[in-house]
C-alpha cells in the first residue's frame, strides 16, 4: 500500500510538471513529463473503482489524456490527439457504464451520484467535441460530424436538465426563479458555453463544407444562448469579458453567413453589433497586442459592411473556429 502510494506521488509530481510546462508554452517538455506520468499510473494496474474526485484514479490521471491530446492539436498531430481523445473518452465510457450499474442496483440514488454521472458526461462531450474538431482539420467531414453531432446532444441533454429543474422548482413554489448563487451561475454558465462551443464548431464545419443555412442556424443558437448569459444579473455584476468577445464574434460569423445568403441587410445589420462589441471590448482590453487584433478585427467589418454594398460580390469560402 505505502508503494503505490509512493507511485501516485511520483505519478502526481509527474503531471504537475508537465502542466506547468503546458503553461509555459514549452509542450515538448509538457510531453515527456505527461506522457511519463501516464506510464506510472498504468503500470500500477489499478482496477477502477467508484470514481470520486480523490480516487485511485483521480482527475490528474484522466487530465493527462487531455493534455497530451491538446499539445498534439497544437503541434498539428491530429492523428495522435485523436489517439489520446480517444483514451480518455474509452475511461470516461467505462467509468459511466459502471455508475450507471451501480445505481441500477441501488435502492436509491443520492443527489452526488446524479452530479457524477453528469460530470462524466460532460467530460465525455468535451473528448468527443476535441475528436471531432481534429476531424475537422483533417478534411474527415463524416467522422467530423458524427463525433460533433454526439458531443452536441450529450450537452444539450445536460444544459436542458439543468434549465428544468429551475423552472419545476420555480413552479413547486410559485414565484420567478431566484437569483443564482455565484457557484450555480458558473455551473450553468460551463454548460452553456460548452453548448456554445458546440454550435460554433457545426457551424464552422458547416460553412467551410458551404451549407451557409446550417451554418447560419447553428451560429443563431449559439447567440441566443450567450444573450441569456449577457442579460442575466449574474453577468452585470460579474462583468464576464469572454462573453464580450464571444458575442463580437459570434456576430461577425452571422455577418459572413447572411453575406454569403445574399442576405445584405441583415450581414450589414451583424456587422454593425459585431462593431459595437468591439468598441466595447477595447474598454477591456489588456495590451497593445489585444487593441492591435482589435482594430484588425474591426477594419474587417467595415470592409464587409462595403462589401454588402457593391456588386457582383465575393464570396467568403472559410472561416476558421
Amino acid at each position: 500500500r505505502k508503494q503505490m502510494s509512493y507511485q501516485r506521488d511520483i505519478s502526481s509530481s509527474l503531471y504537475n510538471l508537465g502542466i506547468v510546462n503546458y503553461h509555459l508554452n514549452e509542450f515538448e517538455k509538457a510531453l515527456q513529463y505527461l506522457e511519463r506520468a501516464v506510464s506510472q499510473r498504468t503500470n500500477q494496474s489499478m482496477p477502477f473503482k467508484t470514481m470520486t474526485m480523490t480516487s485511485e484514479i483521480g482527475p490528474a490521471y484522466l487530465d493527462c489524456f487531455n493534455y497530451i491530446g491538446n499539445i498534439y492539436f497544437k503541434m498539428s498531430e491530429f492523428e495522435k490527439a485523436i489517439e489520446y481523445f480517444s483514451r480518455e473518452l474509452k475511461i470516461f465510457d467505462d467509468l459511466i457504464i459502471q455508475q450507471q450499474q451501480q445505481h441500477h442496483n441501488q435502492s436509491t440514488t443520492t443527489q452526488t451520484n446524479h452530479k457524477l454521472i453528469d460530470y462524466l458526461l460532460l467530460n465525455k462531450a468535451g473528448c468527443l467535441n476535441n475528436i471531432g474538431a481534429c476531424w475537422a482539420l483533417l478534411k474527415e467531414s463524416k467522422e467530423a460530424f458524427d463525433f460533433m453531432n454526439n458531443a452536441l446532444s450529450i450537452r444539450k441533454e445536460l444544459h436542458d436538465k439543468h434549465d428544468d429543474r429551475r423552472i419545476s422548482a420555480s413552479s413547486s413554489s410559485s414565484s420567478s426563479p431566484s437569483p443564482l448563487s455565484i457557484k450555480e451561475f458558473r455551473a450553468l454558465k460551463i454548460l452553456k458555453l460548452d453548448l456554445m462551443n458546440s454550435y460554433n464548431n457545426l457551424g464552422v464545419l458547416n460553412f467551410n463544407l458551404g451549407d451557409y443555412m446550417s451554418s447560419l442556424s447553428c451560429f443563431e443558437l449559439e447567440r441566443h444562448l450567450n444573450g441569456q448569459l449577457m442579460s442575466s444579473d449574474e453577468h452585470r455584476k460579474y462583468n464576464f469579458r469572454q462573453l464580450n468577445l464571444k458575442a463580437e464574434q459570434i456576430a461577425k460569423n452571422l455577418a459572413i453567413c447572411n453575406y454569403n445568403l445574399d442576405k445584405y441587410e441583415a450581414a450589414i445589420e451583424m456587422a454593425k453589433h459585431a462593431i459595437d462589441f468591439n468598441r466595447l471590448n477595447r474598454l477591456s482590453a489588456k495590451s497593445e497586442a489585444d487593441l492591435a487584433a482589435l482594430d484588425e478585427s474591426n477594419d474587417y467589418y467595415t470592409n464587409l459592411i462595403e462589401m454588402c454594398r457593391k456588386k457582383p460580390k465575393q464570396q467568403i469560402v472559410e472561416i476558421s473556429v
